[in-house]
């Protein structure tokens, strides 16, 4: 081991095709542990603020396995700890503390594996995407400590504790069951994977294979609390009670005020899709230069990283935009639910001469609809202006000014199509009265 090179930030280790150890510590380790122990209490104490009987999961063998593998895992990690810390095993400053705190983060989990499993009907999201990201960055850990020949036995032991996350994380996929007994939607109950692959629906299509699809052969939304219709209705009536009924856009601004968590949960996903959306030029860019370079004696270990570079931003692509797109069709569900339930309270409270000249179908229907389509793009509305100054800066570093000329057509575009939508309110309000 170079202690001077692995004493360096970098990131990239001075002569190979490596981070240094202190990049790893300080970004791969230190980073993720310190944000999940920012994250995990808080929400433990979501959990824990839940009314009793709400959700409640039965003691399991799966809960008492993943807490003996965190118990293996807590073992390992010490271990991990006491070898940083011996005189004779070439570390770096920060060594010792990485791997302190991610002792720290065990316990955290624990903690959280406990609060999820016997409160919330979901696996737990927190848990699985934290367990996702570092099982990636401790790819990269193991990889190192191996091409270190003093340090191949904390590699072995590092590589072990990868394992034990990956099996934790194969066990917080299972479906929950409830001891109560009640139903739950199979999305609710489904982890992270099984949503970003959409595995839930398998039994669906598999019944629509086999024979006609019915309402019963549909999966149910117990225990969705945010399309839970009651819920709908609740919140958006609540907002709506609260509006200013004089101001411009009220309904569309008490619709979101209702229903802001579910847009919040596209937010993270999509700003995942335009960073690996924009890493797909550095990545050609990168494998021409490597394709024009002489061959060196890294050649090969070049070309694996960008084997796996590339797998890594399509799948990352993929799994961005299925997460993104699902938030928004969550949230235009949960738009027509309550705006529906709505009128619908409203229909009723009129007396009968006022509700049959009411355009309530008409409102359920038509109007509804439009406002269904015009969420479908919700998400790549404000995205876009992110990607156009990203898409500027980028052209800026390799043509210079003359990339301030896409903005032309940009402004032209924008121009028209806001004096075309100045009359689509008025037709779509002319064609409604007509239905």
């Amino acid at each position: 081991m170079n202690v001077s090179a692995d004493a360096s930030f970098g990131p990239q280790l001075e002569g190979q095709f490596d981070f240094t150890l202190l990049f790893e510590q300080s970004i791969f380790s230190i980073g993720p542990s310190a944000l999940f122990l920012v994250v995990a209490p808080v929400r433990v104490a979501v959990l824990a603020s839940r009314k009793p009987g709400a959700w409640k999961t039965a003691r399991s063998k799966r809960l008492w396995s993943k807490l003996a593998c965190l118990t293996v895992l807590f073992i390992l990690q010490v271990v991990v700890l006491v070898l940083w810390s011996l005189p004779a095993t070439p570390h770096t400053e920060i060594s010792v503390a990485a791997a302190s705190l991610s002792l720290v983060e065990i316990l955290a989990m624990g903690c959280l594996v406990w609060a999820e499993h016997r409160y919330s009907p979901s696996p737990s999201m927190t848990l699985s995407i934290y367990l996702s990201v570092t099982i990636l960055l401790d790819l990269s850990i193991v990889r190192s400590l191996f091409l270190r020949s003093d340090l191949v036995a904390l590699g072995g032991i590092t590589a072990g504790t990868l394992a034990l996350k990956l099996f934790i994380l194969a066990l917080e996929e299972v479906p929950k069951k409830n001891s109560t007994g009640s139903k739950v939607s199979e999305e609710v109950s489904s982890g992270l994977w099984s949503r970003s692959v959409f595995w839930w629906l398998l039994t669906t299509f598999r019944k629509g294979f086999n024979s006609f699809l019915g309402i019963d052969d549909l999966s149910t939304l117990a225990g969705d609390s945010q399309l839970h219709s009651p819920s709908l209705i609740s919140r958006l009536g609540h907002k709506w009670q609260l509006a200013d009924k004089s101001a411009r856009y009220c309904l569309a601004c008490a619709a979101f005020r209702a229903f802001q968590s579910i847009f919040w949960a596209g937010v993270i996903p999509r700003l995942c899709f335009t960073g690996f959306s924009f890493a797909q030029p550095f990545l050609i860019n990168t494998i021409v230069n490597s394709l024009g370079a002489s061959t060196h004696q890294d050649s090969h270990q070049v070309a694996g990283g960008l084997v796996g570079a590339t797998a890594l931003i399509y799948v990352g692509i993929a799994l961005s935009k299925c997460h993104y797109t699902h938030c928004a069709n969550r949230l235009i569900v949960a738009v027509r639910g309550g705006l529906v339930a709505l009128i619908f309270d409203k229909a009723i409270a009129l007396d009968a001469s006022t509700a049959k000249d009411s355009a309530a179908v008409t409102l359920m229907s038509t109007d509804i609809d439009g406002i269904a389509s015009a969420l479908q793009k919700i998400h790549d509305i404000w995205a876009s202006f992110i990607e156009l100054g990203l898409a500027i800066f980028l052209l800026e570093r390799q043509i210079g000014s003359a990339c301030f000329l896409i903005l032309i057509p940009a402004m032209v575009s924008s121009f028209a199509t806001g004096r075309v939508a100045r009359g689509m309110g008025p037709a779509r309000m002319e064609w409604n009265s007509k239905v």
